[in-house]
C-alpha cells in the first residue's frame, strides 16, 4: 500500500503570531471540566495529558503582540469555571523554525 501525506505549516513569524506553551497542574476532580474547556478554545491548537512535570501541556497560538493577553484570559477563565490550577506555568515563543526531522 502507497500512501501520500501533503502537511502545511504557515510560516507563523511572517503572520506575526506566536506560540505559548502552558503547562498546568490541576486538581484530580477537575481535569475533565479542564480538558473539555481547553478542548473547545479556538485558540488551542495542541493539548496533552501528560503524567510528566504537569498534568496538562496545551500550546495556544495569539498575536505576538497579545501574549499576555492571552495567557491572563486563561487564567481568569480557568478560575472563573472554579477549575483549581495548582501549576500554571508559560513559555512563550520568539520564532519558529522548521526543523528536518528526516534520520540521518
Amino acid at each position: 500500500m502507497i500512501t501520500r501525506r501533503i502537511s502545511a505549516f504557515p510560516n507563523f513569524e511572517k503572520l506575526n503570531l506566536s506560540a505559548v506553551i502552558v503547562g498546568m497542574n490541576v486538581n484530580a476532580e477537575d481535569m475533565e471540566r479542564a480538558v473539555n474547556f481547553l478542548k473547545g478554545m479556538h485558540q488551542v491548537k495542541f493539548l496533552w495529558k501528560t503524567y510528566g512535570t504537569h498534568d496538562v501541556v496545551c500550546a495556544i497560538i495569539c498575536d505576538k503582540g497579545d501574549v499576555g493577553t492571552c495567557i491572563y484570559n486563561l487564567r481568569e477563565a480557568l478560575e472563573k469555571l472554579d477549575i483549581k490550577v495548582m501549576d500554571f506555568d508559560t513559555s512563550a515563543s520568539i520564532s519558529w523554525e522548521k526543523i528536518d526531522v528526516t534520520p540521518y
